[in-house]
């Protein structure tokens, strides 16, 4: 298919535009202006790393910029170390659990925050990463862009309020996305900076290479391979040995529940938080993980645009590792929003106003449910005390409908197809 062909489909049918399309894209340009405003009152809370001062409540940009903060100083390998990471003033003061995890890249992403005051470098990341999400979704969806962002606004006001890497992923996903459907190879560059945040770009890749977009692949190896040898460059070999260290850190954090899987997307949590023993639940966790493989793999093989793929292997993508969070959300936003016409045009009201709602549960249950027990002062620490994290259950759920439509979808397109020679006769 085209690429005109491609971008016709954010519509959402034939006819008159759908009332709620109409509605939403009327309010769009306030509900921007209103995230932006919402930073306002964020930059008062969120506070600078500086001596003397004490932090009231440490946030994951605080995490950012102390790992910027270390780098600076030489100590880049240390900062994966967790015992040290968590000596830091700040991490000592609140006792939050906050490890570094991510690749090595992404210190060469955070290095430059701690020259600037925390909460002018917090405003500027968020501030930027926010203004590419929203350019991203409006490009894929059109008008349907604003009843994405109301379907998605506990995602963005999540990643908003944490100064979390979630705006930036989905954009670099989005960017992706429409490279590979508008035939840009190039674009893969994209793709090969998702090296940052590597377990958000799994189903976006399998896609990719189902599809034998070779030379897109190829380009993102690249730049993913050239990032990594800038940070080896920059920080020598030894950082990968800390990092793998990280990692098999983060393995048992996570099976010993140390995470706040309550805000958590995945099946792991929802699992884990039930009382399933750890290894059971992520034995679910990868059983999930090759249904989508599989379900990807079978769209690609049914003829689905590209379109559709990546639009369904993105609302996916946050269901693969047990590793997923709220803040995530944006990824499946993005997905939401290649797939909003097909939506729109072939799903039931009650099949449309399903998959909204799920996703708003999905992107609101964890990060609500945090701020309501912090507002009752209750700790979500200790035995027990963590709460179930359903939200994995809401994103299946919207995927199933997802697919239902799809293949509803399929069935009218070739109804369609086969009607015309037909007309063409008479």
């Amino acid at each position: 298919m085209t690429g005109a062909a491609e971008k016709q489909s954010t519509m959402p049918g034939h006819g008159a535009e759908d009332r709620s399309v109409a509605l939403c894209a009327k309010y769009r340009t306030g509900l921007v202006i209103l995230f932006f405003l919402l930073l306002i009152p964020r930059y008062g809370v969120v506070g600078a790393i500086a001596p003397g001062v004490k932090i009231e409540e440490l946030v994951d940009f605080h995490a950012f910029y102390m790992v910027s903060q270390m780098v600076l100083r030489g100590e880049a390998a240390a900062s994966y170390v967790f015992q040290v990471l968590f000596a830091e003033p700040a991490y000592a003061e609140t006792g939050t659990f906050m490890p570094w995890t991510y690749p090595p890249p992404a210190l060469l992403l955070v290095a430059p925050f701690s020259l600037l005051p925390t909460k002018i470098a917090y405003l500027i990341f968020v501030t930027v990463s926010l203004g590419l999400f929203l350019f991203v979704i409006h490009r894929i969806a059109g008008r349907a862009s604003g009843l994405v962002l109301v379907a998605m606004m506990p995602a963005v006001l999540s990643c908003l309020s944490c100064g979390q890497t979630g705006f930036l992923a989905a954009s670099l996903l989005g960017l992706a996305a429409l490279g590979l459907i508008e035939g840009r190879s190039r674009a893969g560059a994209a793709l090969g900076l998702m090296v940052i945040k590597p377990h958000l770009a799994i189903t976006f890749g399998l896609a990719a290479l189902t599809m034998g977009r070779l030379r897109f692949l190829a380009v993102a190896f690249a730049v993913a391979l050239a990032a990594c040898a800038a940070a080896t460059l920059a920080f020598g070999w030894p950082i990968w040995t800390a990092f793998l260290g990280a990692v098999a850190d983060a393995k048992e954090f996570l099976l010993l529940g140390y995470y706040p899987l309550v805000r958590m997307v995945s099946t792991y949590a929802f699992l884990k938080t039930a009382g399933v023993p750890a290894e059971w639940a992520l034995a679910a966790q990868t059983v999930v993980a090759i249904g989508i493989a599989g379900a990807i793999l079978m769209a690609v093989r049914l003829g689905y645009t590209p379109r559709q793929v990546i639009g369904f292997a993105l609302m996916a993508g946050v269901t693969v590792s047990p590793y997923a969070y709220d803040y995530d959300m944006p990824v499946y936003a993005v997905g939401l929003a290649l797939l909003i016409g097909d939506l729109l045009r072939w799903g039931h009201r009650a099949e449309q106003a399903a998959i909204f709602a799920l996703g708003f549960f999905a992107s609101t249950y964890g990060y609500g449910l945090t701020l309501l027990w912090g507002a009752l002062h209750r700790s979500m620490d200790g035995p027990g005390a963590m709460p179930n994290a359903p939200a994995a259950l809401a994103v299946l759920a919207a995927l199933a409908i997802v697919v239902r439509i799809m293949l509803r979808a399929r069935a009218g397109r070739s109804a369609e197809t086969s009607a015309v020679p037909v007309a063409l006769a008479a």
